[in-house]
């Protein structure tokens, strides 16, 4: 449980680095002078960076350690696979924690300070991030030794030809990924703008919207996920993520509680379905549980870098 804590608290505040200009895209347009297309580049640009660092390092971690991506294989090789869901859970909250936690801190502090504060923020906190790891993660042997890194690249495509169930959980996390970076990403403008016209930290308030899968999730995944076939996890809680997206689609405009209902169900069920997609794709290659995870998260992060560019 104290690894669980550590590894959610760093996945926390790395995965925020790419969230904090969510709630501020309406300020920096102003600041920079530039449309609200245009500023919608920024977060594009952070998932286009966030995708490269995936493709490149996330495999190689069969022989070395990083990143909050690689933590979840290392939790599915340390937990017995009849908690691995559960397990799996309290890690995620933290990442789902650093989607909404970065645009509520960014938000307070753009309100109360400066926008640039926020960065600075986030660079003392990657220092203690590291320190923390380099203090308590234990050691933890090589899965595989005597394989090169081209071979470990070119390993994930052949896991795609061999697996039909990373190809489906891939091909979900991609389609469902997008709906939740665009919904976020609009949402500043559509929050921003009439008939709303709310404040930096009104809109950064929103996030707490999306606290649900942390909350929820680890009873979620103890009761359902580890209970009964994957299949049947992610069939409800895609049924809840399209009831959320239904909402807010057809009363977001004029009405505040459409976004905040979506907020919620949306991202229950996204994150319900990956943690399902996940313990099902563990169980492809126990020994490359790295590799496995890079090739779902590559679907995963170009489905982001979509939503976020649309």
């Amino acid at each position: 449980m104290p690894l669980n804590i550590l590894f959610a608290f760093s996945g926390t505040f790395t995965v925020a680095n790419l969230y904090y200009s969510h709630p501020i895209l309406d300020v920096l347009a102003q600041f920079f002078g530039v449309t609200h297309e245009r500023v919608s580049l920024i977060p594009t640009c952070s998932q286009a960076g966030g995708l490269g660092e995936k493709k490149t390092f996330c495999p190689t971690v069969d022989l070395y350690h990083c990143g909050p991506q690689i933590m979840l294989p290392l939790v599915g090789d340390l937990v017995p696979p009849a908690r691995r869901a559960t397990a799996l859970s309290i890690v995620s909250s933290g990442l789902v924690l650093g989607l909404l936690f970065a645009r509520l801190l960014s938000g307070i502090v753009a309100e109360y300070s400066y926008w640039r504060n926020i960065y600075w923020l986030s660079l003392a906190l990657q220092f203690l991030i590291f320190a923390l790891l380099w203090m308590f993660m234990p050691d933890y042997p090589r899965t595989n030794i005597n394989i090169s890194y081209v071979k470990i690249l070119y390993s994930i495509i052949g896991y795609y030809w061999t697996s039909p169930v990373l190809v489906q959980a891939t091909l979900m996390g991609f389609f469902l990924s997008a709906t939740f970076t665009s919904f976020w990403t609009t949402l500043t403008f559509l929050l921003s703008g009439d008939p709303y016209n709310y404040p930096t930290l009104t809109i950064g308030l929103f996030s707490l919207a999306g606290l649900t899968p942390m909350f929820l999730g680890p009873l979620y995944s103890r009761y359902m996920i580890d209970k009964f076939v994957p299949q049947l996890s992610i069939l409800v809680s895609l049924s809840i993520l399209i009831i959320g997206v239904s909402i807010g689609t057809y009363t977001g405009t004029y009405s505040v509680a459409g976004p905040i209902i979506q907020a919620a169900l949306q991202d229950f069920g996204l994150q319900m379905t990956q943690i399902a997609n996940r313990t099902a794709i563990y169980s492809v290659a126990p020994k490359a549980r790295n590799r496995i995870n890079t090739g779902y998260m590559i679907g995963v992060f170009c489905g982001q870098l979509m939503g976020t560019s649309c």
